[in-house]
């Protein structure tokens, strides 16, 4: 399990520097693989964001996952609502899609959660506040969290959920 960014860090750019796209299948199902009732969940991208400052805003979620033991792979997008004057107390999902993800969008996966690692590693926080992003192993085997408010990020977020046309 990988506690520290350096070590994800050092993992994940080993994998990412090869020039062979065939073994990105394996990347994914072997990395991020377990079955789970019929749907294969590999990873699970989230984003909270801050409309409510302290008290947080809604989130949108990417889970990354193959049907029925397919050797596809699917992004489903999730977005939720948020009433800042209640504190939320039962979210609904507003917004939903679902995409086959194509070889050349899995890179676009990989180079996002690269620069989850470096947010990670380049931030210094102090609090809880603003936003933040993660990104989970459906076995937990990878974990990324952070608070950062920097626009970069908040980019970064935005043009995965563009080039995998959710």
């Amino acid at each position: 399990r990988c506690i520290y960014s350096k070590c994800c860090t050092h993992n994940l750019f080993s994998f990412s520097n090869s020039e062979n796209t065939s073994n990105s299948n394996e990347y994914f199902y072997g990395y991020f693989g377990n079955s789970k009732n019929n749907q294969n969940e590999h990873l699970t991208i989230k984003t909270r964001f801050d409309e409510c400052g302290e008290w947080g805003g809604h989130f949108e979620k990417i889970i990354i996952f193959n049907k029925n033991d397919s050797r596809k792979l699917y992004a489903k997008y999730e977005e939720t609502n948020y009433d800042c004057s209640n504190g939320n107390q039962n979210p609904k999902i507003v917004k939903t899609n679902e995409v086959e993800v194509k070889e050349n969008e899995k890179k676009e996966i990989k180079n996002y959660l690269k620069k989850l690692i470096e947010f990670k590693s380049n931030s210094f926080v102090t609090g809880n506040s603003g936003m933040s992003y993660s990104a989970v192993s459906q076995d937990s085997t990878l974990i990324i969290y952070t608070y950062n408010n920097d626009e970069e990020c908040k980019r970064a977020f935005k043009k995965l959920k563009f080039n995998l046309h959710l």
